[in-house]
């Protein structure tokens, strides 16, 4: 066929390992590479197994940024027993929550004011889900990624959730995916 331009601003993905969660700050939660296919059709996705109910099972990652947009995105697949993915990013002025409901593919709820969120479906039940918020002073940014058992819920002991290609950038949007091996 024939050739395409995709028009989009520099960008930097400031998490140092978007796919390798192994090393990430995991918090009562155990992390393997799974036999799921990644949207990129070429590794695979991160089984994430979550020890305890509740909200004291995540996987973070601390990002230290300036001040103004901030979007987090990352690609998720359902597992075993809860439907939901939240993305939360704190240690901001402007803290949210975010639930994304992954049987219908739809924005669930919020807490906080994210000035936009999206899911996108990529097939095989992957969706990338995205968060955007602001703020005003530099910050040590907290990006958790979870489970949830309901809209505005938390984990279930022992549930199972799909993670591949994380992404935080500042600006307004996510962009394109842009893979990380240890550096920003």
């Amino acid at each position: 066929g024939c050739g395409s331009w995709l028009l989009e601003p520099q960008s930097t993905n400031l998490i140092p390992y978007s796919e390798d969660f192994s090393q990430w700050q995991l918090i009562n939660i155990a992390t393997e590479v799974s036999n799921t296919l990644s949207p990129n059709g070429t590794s695979f996705m991160t089984k994430a197994t979550f020890s305890s109910a509740g909200n004291s099972s995540y996987v973070r990652q601390n990002l230290t940024m300036n001040a103004g947009s901030i979007t987090a995105s990352i690609f998720v697949k359902k597992g075993l027993t809860d439907s939901y993915a939240k993305i939360r990013i704190s240690g901001i002025d402007n803290v949210i929550d975010v639930w994304f409901d992954l049987d219908n593919g739809t924005v669930s709820s919020s807490i906080g004011s994210p000035t936009s969120t999206s899911i996108i479906n990529y097939g095989n039940g992957i969706y990338r889900i995205s968060a955007t918020t602001t703020s005003t002073t530099d910050l040590t940014l907290i990006a958790i990624i979870q489970s949830a058992n309901s809209d505005g819920g938390f984990p279930t002991g022992n549930a199972t959730q799909f993670y591949w290609g994380a992404q935080v950038e500042q600006l307004s949007y996510p962009t394109s995916y842009i893979p990380t091996q240890g550096a920003a």
